[in-house]
This record gives structure tokens, sequence and C-alpha cells, in this order.
């Protein structure tokens, strides 16, 4: 029979056993060539069910590699890219100006249109719509999640209140809900302008076509990332 120290002892042998274990499991991954954990940054513009077949097909290879997705925004992105918390951005813009050690590949275009809920007073209104008649209206505008860059927006109207949110997800449901109106990419509310939930109006002054990048660090050799950019190339 055991006494309290022999089983303190027991639990912490074992306990060793399975951190050793680990380490030689690390060990041996970092020989094969693959990474432990691959970090990667998907923009809130994304559409998600767009990139899950890679993730799906990744996953087949049985690679062990730990792959950590994460949601940013407007400058969030480059910024995650920019500071490490991110080793692949999927969507986002790139840099101002061409910085040493990453690579921006055009993957789509992105198509906006301006849209409000179903029984909203502005479908009442003449298109084009001008600033004036969405003025007082509230605009639904995603907050950029950078945490150390100076903080973007985008297409708000002088005099016009906003509701800030934390991703394109909450633009969506804010609009569809009638809090407010707002620029939407075609290709995330589809289904919603299909089935009525959105309307889409024509306003005065479009917004251009916006392209969106996958973005990667040049001195990144690893298997998992070279795969995954591949892929996501492959795919635009």
């Amino acid at each position: 029979v055991l006494t309290p120290a022999g089983r303190v002892l027991l639990e912490q042998g074992r306990e060793l056993l399975v951190a050793t274990q680990a380490m030689i499991d690390k060990a041996h991954q970092v020989d094969s060539g693959w990474e432990i954990k691959l970090n990667i940054a998907l923009d809130t513009i994304w559409d998600i069910t767009a990139f899950l077949p890679i993730l799906a097909e990744f996953q087949l290879l049985n690679t062990g590699v730990e792959i950590n997705l994460s949601e940013e925004v407007m400058g969030g992105s480059l910024e995650a890219l920019i500071e490490g918390r991110a080793d692949i951005v999927l969507g986002g813009p790139p840099a101002a100006i061409p910085i040493q050690g990453l690579q921006f590949r055009e993957v789509i275009q992105s198509h906006w249109c301006f849209v409000v809920a179903k029984n909203h007073p502005l479908i009442q209104q003449c298109a084009p719509l001008t600033k004036e008649a969405i003025a007082p209206y509230s605009s639904i505008v995603i907050k950029d999640s950078s945490r150390n860059s100076p903080i973007k927006s985008h297409r708000l109207i002088d005099k016009q209140n906003s509701i800030r949110v934390a991703s394109m997800q909450q633009k969506i449901q804010c609009i569809e809900a009638g809090i407010g109106v707002g620029f939407l990419p075609l290709h995330k509310i589809e289904k919603l302008l299909r089935n009525g939930s959105l309307v889409q109006i024509a306003v005065e002054e479009p917004p251009s076509e916006t392209p969106q990048y996958c973005s990667w660090k040049t001195n990144n050799k690893g298997r998992a990332a070279r795969w995954f950019i591949d892929k996501i190339l492959a795919q635009a």
C-alpha cells in the first residue's frame, strides 16, 4: 500500500514521463521540418467558409502542427504579421510602403455595397442616396484591431453617429437588426440579399473595389506555412 508520500512521488513521476515524452515528440516534429505551431490570422472581411476546406485537407496530413486561428481588422492584420502574432495573414490590406521581409499576393477583390435592413426607411427614398439622406442613420463601423499602430476607419460621413463593433459578423447582424446602416462586402452577404433580410441601395458615391491579400514573412521556411500559402494562392 502506498503511503501519501509514495502517491505524490508516483504522480510526479508520471508527470515527468509525460513531459519527457512531449519533449521527444517536439524534437521529432522539428526534425521533420514541420512547425510545432502555425498562427494564421483571418481578416474580418474574409469568409472563413472558403478557408475551411484547406484546413480540413491539412488535418488529413496528420502533421502534428498546432493551428491557431485568430481574427483581425484592417491595420490589425498587418500589425499581427509584423509583430509576430501571425505567421500568415489572409485578407486585409498591404502595407502602405514596402516592408522588407514581408510578401503580399492579391487573392480576391472585394465588392462593397450599401445595405439596410428590410423595412428600413431609406428604402422608400429615391436612389441613388445622397450623404445627406444617409447621415441621420447610425453607421455600423468595425473597430480596427491594431494595438500599437494608428487606428484606421473607412466610409464615415460627417455628422453621422456611429456604433463600433468588433467584427464583420457583428456589423452584419447590427445592420440586419435595423440598428444602423453601412457598407458590406458582397461575398459576405449574398445569401442575406437573396432572402431579403438585407436590401442593397445605390448611393451617389459608391465605394471602389478593394483588393485583399495573402501575406507572410519571407524568412518563414516551415513546411506548414509553405503548404498553406501554396494552397491559398492556388485557390485565388
